[in-house]
């Protein structure tokens, strides 16, 4: 790794880790907005995202309210990833679930995601084209030991930018918002997979 490492009086540093600090403004912060849902074989042709609250500390949403922000909170999103829990690698039926979740079974039909904000539809993705957030790189075979680490994060699909570089979507507090996914037909799978769906980006959070 590469950086440069500066000194910096006290002062300075007081002012770096203090943005602002008015009661009332506003501090930025690199974040994602997850949520995740489970899909099940045979009967899902729908499922929707980031509409229920965080009760499980984090590990299913980062949702502080149901299918909005809290006041007042913003959100920039930059990219949307998507992933897909349950599906080891050198598992052929679950490589199999994962193609039949992402591509469908129809003929000519694929499954996609949008992007809804304030009743209005943004971001219409074709499932597919959006990647996973991160993943496991290693060595091996199937019949010895393998090595594995976390992959590098992924880049996401872009949900737009504006002409000045920002984010194109602003997700403005008590707004509602969700993505939806859907499928032409259910799939059949081996086993339960969880879709978890991510918007990377600046979260805007008042000082207090």
């Amino acid at each position: 790794m590469n950086g440069l490492v500066i000194p910096h009086t006290m002062d300075e540093l007081s002012s770096i880790g203090t943005p602002g600090a008015v009661k009332g403004n506003m501090e930025a912060v690199e974040y994602e907005l997850y949520d995740t849902q489970a899909y099940a074989s045979t009967v899902t042709q729908n499922l929707t995202f980031f509409t229920a609250a965080d009760v499980n500390n984090g590990f299913v949403t980062n949702m502080r309210a149901a299918g909005q922000l809290p006041n007042p909170d913003f959100f920039a999103p930059r990219v949307v990833t998507l992933d897909v829990s349950a599906v080891e690698p050198g598992d052929f039926p679950r490589q199999r679930d994962l193609y039949r979740i992402l591509y469908g079974t129809t003929a000519g039909q694929q499954p996609f995601a949008e992007f809804l904000y304030s009743g209005k539809p943004y971001c219409h993705f074709s499932l597919a084209t959006i990647p996973a957030a991160g993943g496991v790189l290693g060595h091996g075979t199937r019949n010895a030991t393998e090595y594995a680490n976390n992959g590098q994060i992924g880049r996401g699909r872009p949900m737009g930018t504006g002409p000045d570089g920002d984010p194109a979507i602003l997700i403005l507090p008590l707004q509602a918002f969700s993505w939806q996914i859907r499928w032409p037909a259910a799939v059949t799978i081996t086993a339960g997979i969880a879709l978890r769906l991510a918007m990377h980006g600046t979260y805007y959070r008042q000082i207090r």
